[in-house]
């Protein structure tokens, strides 16, 4: 196929010259700024899902044909894509009349070169600039890009370089590797030995506002996140400190501490007072020893100064605080915006944002009995008559093997209430843990069961058996509960 346009331009005698320019795929024509020759220039542009071809048509000149030229907008171009005149639509088999009331009309309706270049698209210019002196390690790349690239099981692993041929850039791209890198041959069956079992995502993002060039990279999992934060000073090439960044913007870099400070702090306080009202586990696990560890840790990171400048050209810093999560503690990163009036919120994966256990924790309860008529009452009655062990109250530890302890309370002939709590340590050194509370009721002679219907999420019916036996209780689970970590059983034998 092939695709015509025919330019009508004003000639210095005021008359209409005609350009006709073909292409053999649809295009439009777009102004763009080329940093090469630093103008303004009229390029035909043709956009598909997989490219964009930018055509030199040589109008200035005078030439008119066609020439495929490569610009990296953004990086040595900027295409301007508003206040363009309105486009009208023309018939070439009009009469003549017909042909000069369209003509007024696009007279009327023209839009000058000059007017297209607003205050804004002189200062993204300015930007296009300086980007186009900086002097790179490889001149085909962009200012950033991706180092190395990998998606294994649905989790993205990537980590940036920063082309720029300056030795802090450098020192970056060196740090950067060494606390994010993996290898280029990292795959399915080796990733966890790169990058943790844990971790489910490594990836970054950069922003250039005027001359800051600012990169943040993050990497986490099992809810937790954790950043880092870089700003290259695009002018000089060497770091943007975190007290120049704060001038530049019109704040003073101790009072941004002590306030991202005091809003970090209430956003953990906000936290631990969910998990503190809906864990069970609270008490066993954390406790206020926990928090006060917790909370003495959120100022001496915010004194590390993580700022950066973010893609609507606001100053913000991380912030971090760690919290119970589901089974051990997590760590939670969150960005303050410090320009719009140190607002806070969590820093998330490109997935979207980290699933919280507490939001989702449901307290297990024993499901109500089903009714039942008087002849079944009168047999459950003769078949519970047996039960008459009463179980020594207490807390009984597991033998050998993995932490674990059972509390009895409210014991009674045939029955007891139990709380049990039981760890498994996984390989990174922190425990998975599981915990149940609920009435257990004897079945047969020193043999107590709980058990639980499930008829949603495919968890499966679970049953726990408790056989009583001078002073020890044996524990045996049909299968690992479904709201305990992974690895972790309650199976065991449980002494006083």
């Amino acid at each position: 196929s092939e695709y015509i346009a025919n330019i009508y331009k004003l000639n210095d005698k005021n008359e209409v010259d005609t350009i006709r320019v073909s292409l053999d795929e649809e295009f439009d024509l777009k102004l763009v700024y080329d940093a090469s020759k630093d103008d303004y220039i009229w390029y035909a542009v043709s956009e598909n899902e997989d490219e964009t071809k930018v055509y030199n048509l040589n109008i200035e000149n005078g030439e008119y044909n066609s020439e495929e030229i490569t610009l990296n907008f953004g990086s040595d171009s900027l295409e301007i894509k508003d206040n363009y005149s309105e486009k009208i639509d023309f018939d070439k088999n009009a009469s003549e009349d017909e042909k000069e009331e369209i003509f007024n009309q696009a007279v009327d309706k023209y839009v000058p070169t000059e007017n297209m270049i607003t205050d804004e698209v002189k200062a993204e210019v300015e930007n296009i600039k300086l980007l186009y002196n900086v002097k790179k390690v490889d001149s085909s790349k962009g200012i950033v890009y991706t180092a190395v690239s990998k998606e294994i099981e649905n989790c993205l692993y990537e980590y940036p370089y920063i082309n720029i041929d300056s030795d802090y850039a450098r020192e970056v791209n060196n740090e950067i590797e060494e606390e994010y890198g993996f290898p280029s041959s990292m795959n399915s069956s080796n990733y966890f030995n790169h990058v943790g079992p844990e971790t489910t995502e490594i990836a970054y993002e950069y922003t250039i506002n005027g001359d800051v060039l600012s990169v943040i990279i993050w990497q986490g999992g099992n809810e937790s996140i954790w950043a880092d934060t870089y700003n290259i000073n695009l002018s000089t090439l060497g770091e943007y400190t975190p007290e120049d960044l704060a001038t530049k913007y019109g704040f003073d870099i101790n009072d941004i501490v002590d306030k991202a400070t005091d809003k970090v702090t209430e956003e953990f306080n906000n936290m631990i007072e969910q998990e503190e009202k809906q864990l069970s586990f609270w008490d066993q696990l954390y406790g206020d020893e926990a928090v006060e560890e917790w909370e003495a840790e959120i100022a001496p990171y915010i004194e590390e100064k993580k700022l950066f400048v973010n893609e609507n050209n606001e100053l913000c810093i991380l912030g971090e605080y760690r919290h119970a999560g589901g089974q051990w503690s997590c760590t939670q990163t969150v960005v303050v915006n410090i320009s719009k009036e140190y607002e806070v919120s969590e820093l998330e994966f490109t997935t979207g944002p980290i699933e919280h256990y507490v939001l989702n924790y449901e307290e297990p309860v024993e499901e109500d009995e089903p009714e039942t008529n008087e002849e079944d009452k009168k047999e459950d009655e003769k078949d519970n008559s047996s039960g008459s062990t009463v179980v020594s109250e207490g807390t009984y530890t597991r033998e050998g093997g993995s932490t674990g302890n059972i509390k009895i309370t409210n014991s009674k002939e045939g029955q007891f209430d139990f709380d049990i709590y039981c760890e498994h340590m996984n390989g990174s050194g922190v425990p998975n843990m599981g915990s149940l509370q609920a009435t257990a009721k004897e079945v047969s002679d020193g043999v107590f069961e709980y058990s639980e219907t499930k008829e949603q999420n495919n968890v499966a019916d679970y049953k726990i058996t408790f056989k009583v036996s001078k002073g020890k209780i044996v524990i045996e689970e049909s299968e690992p509960y479904y709201l305990a970590g992974v690895n972790v059983t309650f199976s065991g034998t449980f002494t006083k």
